[in-house]
């Protein structure tokens, strides 16, 4: 059985596909540097008053270094708007991005 292609970074949601998680920044950095991800999804407040910066400032300064991590698109879910659109705006140089609602997506309960 392969591993799902799909990372998804966030300290309490669980979506309805198949994914692997990363429930902090420093877990969400050891995986996006395993192999290469169809779609990472990225919440903004990970919890215990730590959030996404470590993430953003790896992904940020690996394509700024010509070494972007393969990732075919990034999923912006958090529930801030501002939050969200800085992560859209500073990733969108390098990465495709889109912005999404994370409550369309979610697991049942």
């Amino acid at each position: 059985m392969t591993s799902p292609d799909i990372l998804v970074i966030d300290d309490q949601r669980t979506f309805r596909f198949d994914a692997v998680y990363a429930r902090d920044a420093a877990q969400g950095v050891t995986l996006l540097d395993q192999h290469a991800w169809s779609e990472v999804w990225l919440d903004f407040d990970l919890g215990h008053g730590t959030d996404i910066s470590p993430v953003l400032h790896h992904l940020e300064q690996r394509a700024s270094a010509g070494r972007p991590v393969p990732i075919g698109r990034i999923y912006v879910h958090t529930s801030s708007p501002e939050d969200g659109e800085r992560m859209v705006t500073s990733l969108g140089r390098w990465y495709q991005v889109r912005r999404v609602l994370a409550h369309s997506y979610l697991a049942p309960a």
